[in-house]
């Protein structure tokens, strides 16, 4: 609750600065300054490397869905079973490497690792405050056309208990240092006729919005 009500203070007191029009005749970008409270730290290649040099490359693999949440499904071929495959493929091979340091959010039968169950439990309250406050910025600062609401990759609608633990992973990445968070998905597209073989295959790598100021070139 006071971490709440702090959160409201800082709203009111953001919206009082703002409402100053030489605050947007500075030129400034608003939505990067916002954003940028949030991604304190952009890592460049050049820092991987160095980073790689000294041996301290902090990875963090997260096999998408869950037991509960399972994804895309094809007869009896589950995607949840098909991330959690996979991630276990980049874990290993990052693990065989001292230079790296992998965590994974899920064991092999699909339930989320208890370290990751602990973190959850312990910082459910502040992973909430976390969620809210992202939520507000974003809010205001499409509101004040500060930032472009973008769909170009259509997804579904995320459960409110499944988007809890994608912003506790955020937030679990920012307490921990972790260099680069890696999401394992197999997906699909929209299309009239699901039970054949799509269009599409290979691998697509997606990286932050080029209006977040963790976006690099």
């Amino acid at each position: 609750m006071i971490r709440r009500f702090l959160l409201l203070i800082f709203l009111a007191a953001l919206l009082f600065a703002v409402s100053d029009v030489n605050f947007f005749k500075s030129g400034f970008n608003f939505a990067s300054g916002l954003f940028s409270k949030i991604f304190e730290e952009k890592v460049t290649p050049e820092n991987l490397l160095s980073r790689y040099d000294d041996g301290t490359v902090r990875i963090l693999i997260v096999p998408g869905h869950d037991n509960f949440s399972v994804g895309a499904v094809y007869k009896n071929i589950k995607e949840t079973d098909l991330n959690v495959e996979l991630a276990y493929a980049i874990f290993d091979f990052f693990n065989s490497d001292d230079k790296f340091g992998a965590f994974i959010t899920r064991g092999k039968n699909g339930d989320y690792n208890d370290w990751f169950v602990d973190y959850f439990d312990r910082e459910e309250e502040n992973i909430i405050v976390f969620r809210d406050y992202l939520k507000t910025i974003t809010s205001f600062a499409k509101e004040t056309d500060s930032f472009e609401e973008r769909n170009e990759v259509y997804h579904n609608p995320t459960a409110d208990n499944v988007s809890l633990k994608l912003y506790a992973i955020n937030k679990l990445a920012n307490d921990y240092n972790i260099d680069i968070v890696l999401h394992v998905h197999f997906n699909d597209y929209p299309r009239r006729r699901h039970g054949g073989q799509g269009e599409y295959s290979g691998f697509a790598i997606y990286v932050p919005e080029s209006q977040l100021p963790n976006y690099i070139e």
